[in-house]
């Protein structure tokens, strides 16, 4: 590693033009600087580049950087600092942090301590197609990337440029990596992996450098595939400001990565794969075409789906006949891959504890239950509370039954924060809900309290119904507010509406939720016999299957 030459009595370029940092650094990476000029005490450079011309640039300078700018044989020349700044100060600890550096750190990505480890590179993918179930329709989109990578020579005769980027975005667990990894082991080329927030380390600068020898790396084993898992940790939209912020760590990063992007040669045999849950806080900078190109939904499993995902994760599990997948996977309606992953994990957990190997529907029913309600109380209730809660989950299920939805287990163990619990078998969730449905979830919402009011009368309702009338609430003005449902007309009523329509949609709300719940006391009054029938039960059992 050369060493610093320290030059006191340099007589400086003139200023021409300022650059951006990331600029900068890009022109060092590509060795067109000859010469930095360093003033101690302040942030901004001059320097030469082979080109003749003197700019500047206001930078980060410490050990990173000078590290650097060795090691693309840039000459550092250091100015005489204002008289009343300790030279020695400033330059010692960055001549030793320096000499520690080219002692201490091999070419090749070893790390200080306390920084981030190298990437994970896969040679051998083993996943593949097969292994992804869920999501047939998403990998139906990337099937061009495994052909382009299997034989880019039909794309390139074509004359095609395959995209170099794809986003995949969705909730948590959908199985974003599963198919990053799928693409690989299809494709038969190397896996190289990361998350985004490994760029963002403890030394400013750092995180741009680790972007150059990631894609460094996966030049050196095309073709292949980067995977950056959370994009949007160094992905977000960047200040508009042209000051403040814009030299942050993130964004230099982010700026890094940009321009690895722009380097692409086309069809040079490197894919870029991001995954993010934020598409939208991603800077638009990077979505733009020629970059990320192609940009893949990754949703939740529908019924059909959760079943096939339920099928793999029970594939080293014995299951009891009891055990239907079909029904469970009609009743997991918003749970993703993972999720089921755990469930079908957890019930193997209960089988253990309950001395077998093989997984009862019991098990199921104790995993799905921990997973949405929580863990069991080992609460003592006294007669008139068990009879209250029961009254109010029979009046739950009740109107399930009288508006026609499937009910499967009713409880009134507690569990988590509930008293009790009534399982649905919910409706495959679709683009369009019409208002019945949305009424009906109301009535369901209604019928705990309106039970316990028709059984203990007014004065004796409880506290129980919170949750149940917090999910009316919020139900009524979504149909009013963003549905047009209510008899204000086709509307949609937000910040911009006038307090007058504010007022009026108020007033319409209260009115509907008393009128709704109205009809459910009167029904539950109708059905009075079978609603004592299944309390009944309830406080005999404490759970029965309906």
């Amino acid at each position: 590693m050369k060493a610093l030459r320290i030059n006191s009595k340099v007589r400086l370029p003139v200023r021409t033009r300022a650059i951006r940092y990331s600029d900068f650094l890009t022109k060092v990476d590509h060795n067109q600087i000859t010469d930095v000029f360093v003033t101690p005490g302040d942030s901004q450079i001059k320097f030469l580049d082979t080109e003749g011309f003197a700019d500047t640039a206001r930078v980060f300078i410490n050990d990173l950087f000078f590290q650097q700018l060795q090691d693309h044989g840039v000459n550092v020349q250091i100015s005489n600092p204002p008289s009343s700044f300790n030279f020695l100060s400033y330059v010692v600890p960055f001549l030793i942090i320096s000499y520690l550096l080219s002692n201490s750190i091999p070419r090749g990505g070893a790390s200080l301590p306390g920084m981030k480890k190298d990437f994970e590179m896969v040679k051998d993918v083993t996943t593949k197609f097969s292994d992804v179930a869920g999501i047939d329709q998403e990998l139906e989109e990337i099937k061009e990337i495994v052909e382009f990578l299997k034989n880019p020579q039909k794309f390139v005769d074509a004359g095609a440029v395959v995209p170099k980027g794809c986003l995949l975005t969705g909730p948590p667990g959908t199985g974003k990596t599963l198919m990053a990894r799928s693409i690989a082991g299809e494709a038969g080329v190397p896996f190289i992996a990361t998350s985004a927030s490994q760029f963002i380390e403890l030394f400013v600068g750092l995180g741009a450098s680790r972007v150059r020898s990631l894609f460094q790396l996966a030049r050196e084993n095309s073709p292949c595939i980067i995977f950056i898992d959370e994009l949007d940790a160094i992905a977000k939209s960047r200040s508009p400001s042209p000051v403040g912020n814009n030299n942050d760590e993130r964004e230099q990063t982010l700026n890094q990565l940009l321009t690895e992007l722009d380097g692409f040669k086309e069809n040079q045999g490197i894919i870029l794969l991001g995954a993010t849950n934020r598409p939208d806080v991603i800077d638009s900078a990077i979505l733009r075409p020629g970059r990320f190109d192609r940009k893949i939904e990754v949703g939740l499993p529908d019924r059909e789906g959760r079943e096939k995902i339920l099928k793999v994760h029970s594939q080293n599990k014995t299951l009891g006949e009891s055990v239907s997948l079909e029904n469970l996977s009609s009743l997991t309606t918003g749970f993703s891959g993972a999720e089921l992953q755990n469930l079908m994990n957890e019930a193997a957990i209960y089988a253990v504890r309950g001395g077998r190997t093989t997984i009862e529907q019991v098990d199921v029913d104790d995993s799905y239950e921990k997973m949405i309600l929580g863990l069991p109380k080992n609460r003592v209730l006294d007669d008139y509370t068990k009879k209250l809660i029961a009254y109010h989950e029979a009046g739950h299920a009740l109107m399930g039954i009288l508006c026609g939805e499937k009910v499967g287990k009713v409880t009134i163990l507690p569990r988590g924060n509930t008293g009790g619990f009534t399982q649905f078998f919910p409706k495959e969730e679709g683009l369009l809900i019409n208002k019945d449905d949305l009424e009906k979830q109301i009535k369901i919402a209604l019928g705990g309290r309106a039970a316990e009011e028709l059984v203990f009368g007014t004065i004796n309702v409880t506290t129980g119904a919170y949750g149940d009338l917090q999910r009316v609430t919020e139900v009524v003005y979504q149909m009013y507010t963003q549905y047009g449902f209510s008899s204000l007309g086709n509307l949609v009523v937000d910040n911009m509406a006038s307090e007058y329509l504010k007022t009026q949609l108020d007033k319409e709300v209260v009115f509907t939720v008393e009128h709704m719940y109205e009809a459910v006391l009167l029904k539950l009054q109708e059905n009075r016999t079978r609603l004592d029938k299944i309390a009944k039960e309830l406080i005999e059992n404490n759970n029965i299957t309906l």
